[in-house]
């Protein structure tokens, strides 16, 4: 039994109530279960349940056995002193309030409908999505309402998350959007190591370059460790003498990185780290302020034009330094592009919102994701083959979020579709 479980089955009442007592023998009616807390103290508020002949109203505690109430140290807290009925699996030991009083138990552990166990097990060992089997049985309205609050949920998460770097870069909100840009120009495979970079060369260095790709570029490469080694060709030898230059003058000597980070293999041509690094510089050279322009950009079509720019020419027929290769596309494609904003354009418009209280950018964040196509990747193919329709990143984003922060946590009883399965499966299969 986990106490998730015990919440779901107390908020729902899904046991037999037939001759019901506490644990010294006093007859229960549960009148009202109360309203489940979300923020810290007793689980259940403002409960209506009658004791013997004494109507109580107050909050109901919930553990999977007794003692875990002197575990979690309630008896020293007067928050729990408003508690009218302790509901456990298994009471193995008496409890008390604060002022010393003996919380009312009432034990569950032979009451429970089994098919509710049943079910929450066949989804605890359910690799990836617990409840795939029963998937398309569930409405629309309740998918389409899952995935609003996961969008919700990970639109919070990230802005809290952004929020945290912005304090950690003395609330400089420039230096934020470039370190959240640089690092999702890895595309995933290479994040890390553009982190990396993002942290050793910070931007007010780019800044000093006033917009000059080559310096830019000269910066970028020198600090991801790219220009080490002798060039046959001229350009990377030239970027080379620039770095050298620009390392003594900002004290950077010594503080590149090694260059083994960067991953080549399994990644196409198009999107080598070489070539992202240019294509970064590029748009760090073609525009300053980026977190403004992002803020008061109003769609996608302006969006797309700040991230339209060329990069060197030398980038037209090579994909890494001293090696010809005809290229098709210099430019951020499509796809990339929206990448960027879906992961960082769109996270730092929600973040800058919710800190300034400015909901009308965390619905601009939003009117993004519902203007941009789906995604495609491993758990968007998932959920397609589950019937699930994405029509764009707004669905797209909230499918990985259900994905990775619901099904694979097993968090089946903090999602609507979960609890619409368990729900049926308790009225189905007993009587209520």
């Amino acid at each position: 039994m986990r106490e998730d479980l015990l919440h779901f089955i107390w908020q729902y009442q899904y046991f037999h109530k037939d001759k019901l007592q506490t644990t010294d023998g006093k007859p229960v009616h549960v009148l009202f279960q109360g309203y489940p807390n979300t923020d810290a103290g007793p689980d259940f508020l403002n409960s209506k349940i009658r004791i013997g002949e004494v109507e109580w109203i107050g909050n109901v505690e919930l553990h999977v056995n007794s003692s875990n109430w002197e575990e979690h140290q309630h008896e020293q807290d007067e928050a729990y002193n408003s508690v009218i009925l302790h509901v456990v699996f298994l009471n193995d030991v008496e409890v008390y309030r604060q002022d010393g009083t003996l919380v009312p138990a009432l034990e569950l552990k032979n009451r429970i409908f089994p098919e509710v166990i049943q079910r929450y097990r066949s989804f605890s060992q359910h690799e990836g999505i617990p409840c795939m089997s029963r998937f398309q049985e569930v409405s629309d309205m309740i998918k389409l309402s899952m995935l609003d609050l996961a969008l919700s949920e990970r639109l919070e998460r990230k802005a809290r998350s952004i929020v945290t770097e912005f304090e950690r870069n003395n609330n400089d909100w420039e230096e934020t959007c470039y370190q959240i840009l640089v690092a999702n120009f890895g595309f995933k495979l290479n994040n890390d190591p553009f982190r990396r970079l993002s942290k050793l060369l910070p931007y007010k260095l780019i800044n000093k370059c006033s917009g000059n790709l080559l310096q830019i570029e000269a910066l970028l490469f020198g600090m991801a460790g790219l220009l080490k080694g002798t060039f046959e060709d001229e350009y990377p030898r030239l970027l080379q003498k620039e770095f050298h230059y620009l390392s003594v003058k900002f004290s950077l000597q010594q503080k590149e990185m090694s260059g083994t980070e960067w991953k080549f293999l399994r990644v196409r041509p198009s999107g080598f780290p070489s070539r992202r690094i240019a294509q970064l510089a590029a748009l760090l050279a073609g525009h300053q302020k980026l977190f403004f322009r992002f803020i008061e950009s109003r769609t996608c079509k302006e969006l797309y034009t700040l991230f339209n720019c060329n990069i060197s020419p030398y980038w037209s027929s090579h994909y890494t330094f001293d090696m010809v290769s005809e290229t098709k596309q210099q430019k951020l494609g499509k796809a990339s592009v929206n990448s960027l904003i879906i992961n960082s354009v769109v996270p730092l418009l929600a973040a800058y919102g919710k800190l300034k209280d400015q909901p009308e950018l965390v619905d601009k964040a939003i009117e993004l994701l519902e203007t941009l196509p789906p995604e495609e990747n491993y758990i968007t193919q998932r959920w397609k083959k589950n019937a699930l329709k994405l029509k764009s990143a707004f669905d797209t984003q909230a499918a990985i979020e259900l994905y990775t922060h619901f099904c694979l946590k097993k968090q089946c009883l903090k999602c609507k579709i979960g609890i619409n399965i368990l729900k049926d499966t308790c009225i189905s299969g007993a009587s209520i």
